[in-house]
């Protein structure tokens, strides 16, 4: 089936033309960096009370998300399995801020999720702003999560329910008609894809690490 079918949602502001799929181009197109988005709308250090935590920070948009949303001056806690690829993709220059914190949270072990959730509550001082649900894996061979659930399900969909499930007071504490609180989800239209398999959601069968992932 066709992604470009169907369109959820018009495209609008001052980059919808840049967002377009027909213009989207990869790494260096004309789509604006993170860091360009704070500039743009006068975010640089304008957030320095406000906490942000972002999963999944070793790789891919978790990186730019981290950088970005330091450039407004917030306190970032930032997840990762592996602590050492994330320190390195995020960069000492992040790092020396004093702003970046890098916690490890594995969220193929909802032991972890948990003791990450603790983490964040006791060195935020009960304060949390932004929750970025950005962590997950893609298309892996079959296999199972500590807890015994599919691990792109158990990864992608049940740690970050339960993240969110352990840190909901945060978010309401925090929260002021100034600045709602929010969960932000990361996400793809290749959901499409696969439906919800309610009777199957581990794929038991004939596993496809693609469907499944979807």
């Amino acid at each position: 089936m066709s992604l470009t079918s169907k369109v959820p949602f018009q495209l609008t502001g001052r980059y919808a033309e840049r967002n377009k799929w027909e213009n989207l181009g990869g790494p260096g197109d004309s789509r604006p960096t993170g860091t360009q988005v704070v500039e743009d709308e006068g975010l640089v250090g304008a957030l320095s009370d406000k906490v942000f935590l972002v999963t999944g920070v070793s790789s891919g948009m978790g990186p730019a998300t981290v950088r970005a949303l330091a450039l407004t001056g917030a306190t970032v806690f930032a997840t990762a399995r592996d602590l050492d690829k994330a320190r390195k993709a995020l960069g000492d220059d992040l790092l020396d801020t004093g702003r970046v914190h890098v916690l490890f949270m594995d969220q193929s072990e909802l032991a972890s999720v948990r003791a990450c959730a603790a983490e964040v509550r006791a060195r935020s001082g009960g304060r949390l702003n932004v929750l970025v649900n950005n962590a997950g894996v893609m298309k892996t061979p079959e296999a199972r999560t500590a807890d015994g659930f599919e691990l792109q399900f158990g990864t992608n969909h049940l740690s970050h329910f339960l993240l969110f499930y352990l840190l909901r007071d945060l978010l309401l504490a925090s929260a002021t008609p100034q600045f709602a609180s929010r969960v932000v989800n990361v996400s793809s239209l290749a959901h499409r894809y696969s439906p919800v398999r309610f009777d199957n959601l581990s794929f038991d069968g004939a596993y496809d690490g693609w469907l499944a992932c979807k």
